[in-house]
């Protein structure tokens, strides 16, 4: 959810939130999130599976970023995610693989610009190592199964070394 004026409350599972003019927002998958509007607000939607909708939802997950954040504000980088949803909102109606390519790219930029108003805002902050992060990942992966296995290959670790190293931390 792109906000372009107002302010728009919300409750997650995680978090509550308020966010206001020029903040993106990123709901994580649960049986239920709400929000509501605060005066007058106009905002853009758009709802975006990461896995195929008989798979069981999954969070927003980058592997060289980590958990998306929930609420960020896109600074100067706004002008450009707004162009993006509305790309998507024209390109959705029409058919053919270059509208669908279209919205593609769209998405793919509001991710990038997300991911880089993310990594502006934790400049300064406290990094997170590798272990923190995949502890953070693990705790977002509730509705998945856990393969230790194919955790410690992407770290490029052993399973048993992964195993040993996560107990230890």
């Amino acid at each position: 959810m792109l906000i372009e004026a107002g302010m728009v409350e919300g409750l997650m599972p995680s978090a509550r939130f308020q966010a206001a003019t020029g903040d993106l927002i990123c709901f994580r998958p649960a049986a239920r999130n709400e929000f509501r509007t605060r005066g007058p607000t106009l905002f853009y939607e758009m709802l975006v599976n990461f896995t195929p909708q008989s798979a069981r939802p999954s969070t927003a997950w980058l592997r060289e970023i980590g958990l998306l954040p929930s609420r960020v504000n896109l600074g100067v980088a706004f002008g450009r995610a707004r162009e993006a949803f509305e790309t998507v909102c024209l390109e959705l109606p029409q058919p053919g693989v270059v509208h669908r390519l279209q919205i593609q790219a769209a998405v793919y930029q509001v991710l990038a610009l997300l991911a880089a108003a993310a990594e502006h805002e934790a400049e300064g902050l406290l990094h997170l190592d590798v272990w923190q992060r995949m502890r953070l990942r693990l705790a977002a992966m509730s509705f998945e199964p856990v393969r230790v296995a194919a955790l410690a290959r992407e770290m490029g670790v052993t399973t048993e070394h992964f195993i040993r190293q996560f107990r230890a931390r």
